[in-house]
């Protein structure tokens, strides 16, 4: 097994993480994603490629983090990844996490957060020449830890574990017609890791 993994070390990155304030919140998220990414790569294929947080432009001096990047040969899987605990509420344009008996709090959607990643990494598929591969970028929500009060407004693909997640990747492999070769695997790879 043992997938591959690319790490990102270009300009736009080096930049981002100079400005970042690392304080506790920030590196308790960065352990669960590390812990993540292990999972990932020990139990994908060595023809897949894991990357984390990849760092792209978003527009005129702003930028996006995606928590983490799988290119396999039956899609691109761009996670994004919350370990909140707490009971949600995901209506059909707001979350809220519960606070008390029937009491909600609103809060930011990662969906809406990461529906913006997705647009701006299709668009950066399209500006480095991968155009033809962009209806295999799958948006994907990693929730770990969080429980669902009501959950059935989330459209994009969301999972509670990353090993559900590997199961339906792993599925994809027997009922995903079309394939990215090898060679553009890498290619993808070795541009997001010079970005």
């Amino acid at each position: 097994m043992l997938a591959r993994t690319y790490r990102q070390n270009g300009p736009l990155r080096r930049e981002f993480y100079s400005k970042f304030n690392k304080d506790e919140k920030y590196f308790k998220g960065k352990l669960s994603e590390l812990a993540s990414n292990r999972i990932f790569r020990f139990f994908l294929p060595r023809s897949a490629v894991v990357m984390s947080n990849i760092v792209l432009p978003s527009g005129k001096n702003s930028v996006i983090e995606i928590d983490h990047i799988i290119i396999s040969k039956t899609g691109i899987y761009i996670i994004e990844e919350k370990n909140w605990r707490g009971t949600y509420y995901c209506g059909p344009d707001s979350w809220y996490v519960m606070t008390g008996y029937n009491k909600f709090k609103p809060i930011k959607s990662p969906e809406k957060q990461h529906e913006r990643h997705y647009r701006f990494f299709i668009k950066w598929m399209i500006k480095n020449g991968f155009g033809q591969y962009i209806d295999m970028v799958k948006p994907t929500l990693l929730l770990n830890r969080m429980e669902f009060y009501h959950s059935e407004y989330i459209k994009m693909n969301f999972y509670r574990f990353p090993f559900l997640l590997l199961f339906d990747i792993y599925d994809d492999y027997f009922t995903e017609k079309k394939r990215i070769p090898k060679e553009i695997i890498d290619k993808i790879a070795q541009k997001l890791a010079s970005t």
